[in-house]
């Protein structure tokens, strides 16, 4: 699959009022690889922090100056396309970031209506060609709050299946998104674990917000993906404190969920501040949220 064989149907991103980010350095201050703190003053603040990985983010609506400062205080970021028109532009991002960018590729549940099944088949089939490119599949799941037809949900359903079985076939984890619309009365998450019992790979629940869940999640082994909006939601807390560490990872679905922001500004490296509040509820040192959460990453992805 190429960008010249297969023509998407545009939409689901950019969302509406995003604009390209440009990351705002002190002024004179150009981030470099090899700079050491004796050789080079660094903002407040900005020293490295090897170890931190964002388990879920979306570079492909950052620029590049993100990733480089990203090098500079992170360990890794694992970057989910949601949508087949970034796949291989971010294919060749993770190869010029090689041991730094990780990729997942995925299809967001909102927009498969837009796809026919043969474009579908066909960006499955050059996921499956890059196979050894990728260290997931996601994020994929199901979407009632942007799909309230019942038809298309029913498609979705099918489509999701199709992905699962995707990634048993390459032996990849599922990055697994789940969006509930509170009207209908029905729990997108129960239907989503009925599909997912048919999963033999390991699974990561993105932004993890069902608290009656944790239990089901636990049983299985599937990681609950904490965001930054922990800062701005206190039941989005509760469900971080009771969550167990050991399948807790970290992850900012940057440039959305800025923790202290409106605006597209969230960033790879704040998951840090995510580490500090899990650190607060669940009475911890924040070294060790961290050093729990990284290793966990790096067991789920196998980075």
């Amino acid at each position: 699959l190429t960008e010249n064989k297969t023509s998407f149907p545009e939409g689901f991103l950019p969302k509406k009022g995003l604009t390209e980010n440009k990351t705002s350095f002190p002024e004179g201050f150009l981030p470099k690889k090899g700079l050491t703190e004796n050789k080079t003053s660094f903002p407040e603040g900005f020293l490295p922090k090897k170890g931190l990985i964002d388990c879920h983010c979306h570079l492909e609506y950052m620029d590049e100056t993100v990733i480089e400062e990203a090098t500079q205080r992170m360990q890794a970021v694992v970057t989910s396309v949601a949508h087949p028109k970034d796949a291989v532009r971010m294919l060749e991002v993770a190869k010029k970031h090689k041991g730094f960018v990780y990729l997942a590729l995925g299809l967001h549940p909102s927009e498969v209506v837009k796809f026919t099944d043969e474009q579908i088949n066909e960006y499955c089939n050059m996921v499956r060609q890059n196979k050894s490119n990728i260290v997931a599949i996601g994020e994929v799941g199901l979407d009632r709050h942007w799909i309230k037809d019942e038809a298309e949900h029913k498609r979705s359903k099918s489509v999701f299946k199709k992905f699962i079985e995707l990634a048993n076939e390459i032996n990849v984890p599922l990055v697994i998104h789940t969006r509930d619309d509170k009207s209908s009365g029905i729990s997108v998450m129960d239907e989503t674990l009925d599909l997912l019992q048919h999963a033999k790979v390991p699974v990561m629940m993105h932004c993890f917000s069902s608290r009656e869940h944790i239990t089901e999640c636990e049983k299985r082994g599937y990681y609950m993906s904490m965001n930054t909006i922990l800062y701005k939601s206190k039941s989005y807390g509760k469900i971080a404190r009771d969550c167990p560490l050991d399948l807790i990872v970290l992850e900012t679905d940057s440039p959305w969920m800025d923790p202290q922001s409106s605006e597209l500004t969230n960033r790879p490296w704040k998951i840090e501040q995510a580490a500090e509040k899990i650190a607060e509820l669940k009475h911890m040192s924040k070294e060790e949220i961290l050093r729990t959460t990284t290793e966990n990453a790096k067991k789920l992805f196998g980075i």
